[in-house]
């Protein structure tokens, strides 16, 4: 009887244990032992963004829901498929295995792209801010009529 009401105790714990050493990220459960890993990106909160950068750039007709980014150990990070869990290989046959310069370098290309993307938003903006200006500075323009109706311009 002790065993078993040891048992339950030890199993509980370990379920305890578990609870609080896993944090669902993206659909996928991540050891927190890993967080130290991931600050290559930016911490945990950066996996979603920098996997759907990886699979856009790199398997481009692929969904990124489809996948998970994980760390392998060893200081290597990995894409596997939802389905198929172990490395995913690309259409060239290539492993998607990253070490932590390749995932570094993402996040300043991700860094990169985002400033870009601000900028050309910004250029839209100011085009169309000069187009109404223009736009008001033509409508504000007195027109002078002749006689008959119609303007001199």
């Amino acid at each position: 009887m002790l065993d078993v009401l040891q048992s339950k105790v030890v199993a509980a714990k370990v379920l305890e244990d578990l609870e609080n050493s896993i944090q669902e990220i993206d659909n996928h459960a991540y050891l927190k032992r890993d967080i130290d890993a991931f600050k290559s990106i930016g911490g945990l909160d950066q996996i979603k963004n920098v996997k759907e950068y990886i699979i856009k750039n790199r398997l481009a007709d692929q969904d990124p829901d489809d996948f998970y980014l994980t760390y392998t150990g060893a200081g290597e990070f990995a894409i596997y498929n939802r389905e198929v869990p172990h490395t995913y290989y690309n259409d060239e046959g290539i492993p998607m295995l990253f070490n932590y310069n390749d995932m570094v370098s993402f996040k300043e290309q991700m860094k990169i792209k985002s400033k870009q993307e601000a900028k050309e938003k910004l250029f839209a903006k100011e085009e169309a801010v000069k187009q109404r200006q223009k736009k008001l500075f033509e409508l504000a323009q007195p027109k002078v009529k002749s006689g008959f109706g119609e303007s001199l311009e």
